[in-house]
């Protein structure tokens, strides 16, 4: 793992963040639940996490899809879903997980995260973050 995501990570842990951003000496932590902080970050700034190293709680194909399209450099995470991990290795982000899940579920764990549930059939990264944005398929 590169330095940045080894302290995206040690951050992370000893915060119990739900998000951690690192960029050469710039860090930056979050609170929130499911693909939320992510997707703020973008929706201020497209460019706001671009080469950053990620460490995130829960990743899904629908944040994958959103780290993607916002550029980062390198993702470690808790619990990584096979769709997300395939986006990961299509698109060539380096990334460590510590738990495969086949899916990711909702809250309730009755069915399909709302988010997955929208971007399952999406493989570009600017359509996923249109849809998440709008909440809806077009």
């Amino acid at each position: 793992m590169h330095p940045d995501c080894v302290l995206a990570r040690t951050i992370f842990l000893k915060q119990k963040a739900s998000l951690v951003l690192v960029s050469e000496d710039i860090v930056r932590t979050f609170q929130g639940r499911g693909i939320g902080p992510l997707l703020s970050c973008l929706q201020a700034d497209s460019n706001s996490i671009r080469g950053c190293s990620v460490a995130d709680r829960v990743i899904g194909k629908a944040a994958a899809l959103l780290m993607v399209f916002g550029g980062v450099r390198e993702v470690w995470t808790e619990i990584l879903s096979v769709p997300a991990a395939e986006v990961f290795r299509r698109t060539g982000i380096s990334f460590v997980a510590e738990q495969t899940v086949e899916r990711i579920r909702d809250r309730d764990g009755t069915g399909l995260c709302p988010m997955e549930q929208l971007c399952l059939t999406v493989n570009n990264p600017a359509e996923a973050y249109w849809i998440l944005s709008n909440g809806k398929k077009v």
